[in-house]
């Protein structure tokens, strides 16, 4: 993994490059073209074919783990009126009661369960798209002699709510803020995973 320092330093020697390179006999790496390239990783992930066929079978496995654990609250709903129409102190009503705790039990393990493995699918599935994803970069660098590749995401923030914290942690979390647009190959990329 490259460090951030050293990406610094290899734009600003790409900058003075392009400044200088031409009329100095400069190497190609500070030459105003040096080989970089722009990814969109939100674009990429909205429009590739995968991606959305991911996010359907998602909301598919979200929707069949809520129609279970609703089947079960429902069955929990039942077993509580039933304890209310039984003779407290009796063995009905001990049964009852003992099926409504074992049943609320039940709910809460499947509960959590189903979260779990939801983001065990979603974690596994963007990593595997993410593999795809990088794979098509290095591809294309490769095929076009690019010395560096960038992953960037063009969301603007507008969706955060505005407290300190949460602007602090979109800035940080942005490592390329700005680019020049005719540097981005998203669109190449779309069309190497679809």
């Amino acid at each position: 993994m490259l460090h951030l320092r050293g990406i610094r330093l290899w734009i600003g020697l790409g900058i003075l490059g392009s400044t200088l390179g031409a009329g100095l006999g400069l190497p190609r790496w500070l030459a105003p073209d040096a080989g970089i390239r722009v990814v969109d990783h939100n674009r990429v992930l909205s429009k590739m074919t995968e991606a959305k066929k991911l996010l359907v079978a998602m909301a598919q496995e979200e929707e069949r783990a809520q129609v279970e654990l609703a089947a079960l609250q429902e069955q929990l709903e039942t077993l509580g009126l039933d304890i209310g129409t039984a003779t407290e102190g009796s063995s009905e009503y001990r049964e009852l009661v003992m099926k409504f705790d074992l049943l609320r039990y039940e709910l809460d393990l499947q509960s959590k369960s189903s979260g779990e493995r939801l983001r065990r699918l979603q974690a596994e599935s963007m990593l595997s798209l993410f593999k795809k994803i990088q794979a098509a970069m290095e591809e294309y660098r490769q095929q076009n002699g690019l010395a560096l590749m960038l992953l960037i995401q063009t969301d603007d923030g507008k969706d955060l709510m505005m407290n300190a914290e949460a602007v602090s942690q979109h800035v940080n979390s942005k490592t390329v803020t700005t680019w020049d647009p005719a540097l981005d190959v998203t669109d190449a990329i779309i069309d190497m995973l679809n």
